[in-house]
């Protein structure tokens, strides 16, 4: 599946595919105002793919992108924008054309909350070209320690890997240490937090004197992410 739209992966129920065309139908009875027009446009992308219709889903997203140009577009949505040229690249990803993965995970705005995974995704897609350097320079953002908690063990799995294919077996094994250490220690802090009487204070969203937040903000995000436990927790808070 391409990440990010697991749920869109094939329905293959004849009355899943009738409930997707009926999707369709009403998404493209969309006309106004220019920016439900715009969502609906993706979302019509979406249900293509979902149909595994691919080479729908690709022609709506690009006049996604046509549409939400900043300078003469109908729509100037960024973030719209953005997200088309990432799914664009995701898709294309899943069937190995990475440079045209590539091409697209390099237009996600730095000003979008989705840059960052493009960044990521993207040191993946040169990584599996061969580039490792190029897949190495995608991960020079996160050295700011404001990025710094986005994703931190798949960031160094991307270095291990790039490091050992590059020959440099030494510089590998220090990250592949540090990866196994951040592995456990985060293995350790989701079982006391899924062992603690109080979940939601465990897990950060609710203080409480001399307690400590085990989990960093991007994996409180990530385990926030799981319905289950966010029921859990905001049952305790």
């Amino acid at each position: 599946a391409v990440p990010g739209m697991e749920s869109a992966w094939p329905l293959t129920t004849a009355s899943g595919e009738k409930a997707l065309r009926v999707a369709l139908a009403h998404l493209q009875a969309v006309q106004e105002p220019a920016s439900l027009v715009s969502q609906a446009l993706f979302l019509r992308a979406v249900v293509h793919y979902a149909l595994q219709e691919h080479d729908v889903a690709v022609r709506l997203l690009r006049d996604l992108v046509r549409r939400t140009q900043p300078d003469k577009g109908e729509d100037p949505d960024e973030h719209m924008r953005s997200l088309a040229f990432l799914t664009l690249a995701r898709i294309h990803f899943q069937f190995d054309q990475l440079r045209y993965s590539v091409f697209y995970y390099d237009r996600v705005s730095s000003s979008s909350p989705l840059w960052l995974d493009a960044k990521l995704e993207n040191a993946w897609a040169h990584l599996r070209m061969g580039e490792q350097n190029e897949a190495l320079s995608q991960l020079v953002t996160f050295a700011d320690p404001f990025f710094s908690e986005h994703k931190p063990q798949e960031r160094k799995l991307i270095q291990t890997l790039a490091f050992f294919e590059n020959c440099r077996s030494a510089r590998a094994l220090q990250v592949l240490e540090a990866l196994k250490t951040e592995v456990v220690r985060t293995s350790e802090d989701l079982q006391r937090v899924l062992d603690a009487p109080d979940l939601a204070g465990a897990m950060g969203l609710r203080g409480a004197p001399g307690s400590r937040q085990p989990l960093s903000a991007d994996l409180r995000r990530t385990v926030l992410g799981d319905g289950r436990l966010q029921k859990m927790a905001q049952d305790q808070r």
